[in-house]
């Protein structure tokens, strides 16, 4: 990428209209021998020098997320007009001239996280035209502070800057203005990670010296993280709901229940070490990853609570506010209620031991009616089953609903 930029900025003819023996007549007159590069290049040295420029991006190198850097790959196009390099000799329109030959703008990156200095590299020229416009083309490899806000991770949208300003010289000395309304983005190789939503260039003065910022707004990429993250997990969480659905008699519903919760954490922590860093604030997702291994963990000890249930002896006496929870949970899975039934007992015979005719025609047998309700015959598996039921739907619901709650206003909410 860098050999990109000096070929970018440095590739341009040399050769022009004019003969060689024009360019050495040039580079003994007067004009040049008599040209200082030591003198601000206006006329009159109390008016103002404007420097137009224009950044062209070429690729975002790295977000670094954990220390708030972004680092680009670019170059800028700068030009003015020096009044102290005009009037050529006939025959010399544009020239390239070597930028240690002529006066330079001392352009730096204001927000820069390396050591600030000017732009510009020895092998980097100047077209210089007749009339004294001077074109400037430098390749740019930046790493810039910006702030990073990962709250709504993998749906973060960040607004970083590219800050330009002349070192030394007051904006009615030196003033850095746009060429452009926007950042150059026709050399630009997409980024697997990011896109480009937007980019907008402003112009300020602080403490009486011109900036001239470019702002980059970009977005992360989602589909990698949803893929090999957030899906994972999801299925993990609803495989732990379906340990409700072995049977208790299998006895691998515990065995089942550590496996995914271990398989969930194991995942959890791969997840940490690959998702960046953040403190202050911390990320959403991280948070909605833990509440997934808290339900995992809680339907963990609800299997083994209701194993303990299925292995109780049948002598031993349901207790009556689990009575009254089953019969409330049989009515919402839509199966009878505990409501009184009727049931008819027999308590003797018809006819007489001895067979006597007279006896035949006789009423049929005396029974008694009695009531009962479901609670007199329920037994502690018919607790177990309605238990199983009722932890299946509450995690497999709470899963899905946890994971939409989170991941729709992350998806749609604006950073």
């Amino acid at each position: 990428m860098y050999i990109a930029v000096i070929l970018i900025t440095t590739f341009s003819s040399t050769v022009l209209c004019a003969s060689h023996t024009d360019f050495q007549g040039f580079l003994s007159g007067t004009e040049f021998t008599t040209y200082n590069k030591k003198i601000f290049p206006k006329a009159t040295q109390s008016d103002q020098m404007i420097v137009s420029m224009k950044y062209s991006l070429i690729a975002i190198n790295k977000m670094d997320e954990a220390h708030g850097q972004m680092h680009l790959v670019g170059f800028i196009e700068a030009s003015w007009t020096n009044d102290l390099l005009t009037a050529w000799a006939a025959g010399i329109d544009e020239m390239m001239i070597a930028q240690d030959n002529v006066w330079l703008p001392p352009i730096s990156i204001h927000n820069t996280v390396e050591t600030l200095q000017t732009l510009g590299y020895r092998s980097n020229k100047i077209r210089v035209n007749k009339d004294g416009t001077h074109t400037w083309k430098v390749g740019i490899v930046s790493k810039t502070s910006c702030k990073i806000t990962m709250s709504h991770y993998p749906f973060d949208t960040h607004t970083c800057q590219l800050q330009f300003t002349p070192l030394g010289y007051l904006e009615d000395q030196v003033k850095l203005e746009n060429s452009t309304s926007a950042i150059e983005l026709t050399y630009f190789a997409e980024n697997v990670q990011w896109w480009i939503d937007q980019t907008s260039i402003s112009m300020s003065t602080i403490n009486g010296a011109s900036y001239l910022t470019f702002n980059l707004q970009i977005s992360r990429r989602p589909g990698n993280v949803l893929i090999n993250y957030a899906l994972p997990v999801l299925i993990l969480c609803i495989l732990s709901s379906l340990s409700y659905m072995m049977p208790a008699e299998s006895g691998e519903r515990i065995a089942y229940s550590v496996v995914t919760f271990l398989s969930l954490v194991i995942y959890i922590t791969m997840i940490a070490d690959n998702i960046p860093r953040s403190s202050s604030p911390i990320t959403i997702f991280s948070i909605y990853l833990t509440l997934m291994l808290v339900m995992s963990s809680l339907s963990m000890a609800m299997a083994t609570l209701t194993l303990r249930v299925y292995s109780q002896e049948e002598a031993t006496e349901i207790p009556l506010w689990l009575k009254h929870v089953t019969s409330f949970l049989k009515c919402q899975k839509g199966k009878n209620c505990c409501s009184k039934k009727k049931r008819k007992s027999k308590i003797g015979d018809s006819s007489d031991e001895w067979g006597d005719d007279e006896f035949d025609k006789e009423e049929d047998d005396e029974s008694v009616t009695e009531e009962y309700t479901d609670w007199d015959e329920m037994q502690w598996k018919d607790v177990g089953g309605v238990l199983d039921w009722t932890f299946f739907l509450l995690f497999l619901i709470m899963t899905i609903v946890v994971a939409i709650f989170f991941y729709f206003p992350l998806a749609f909410a604006e950073t």
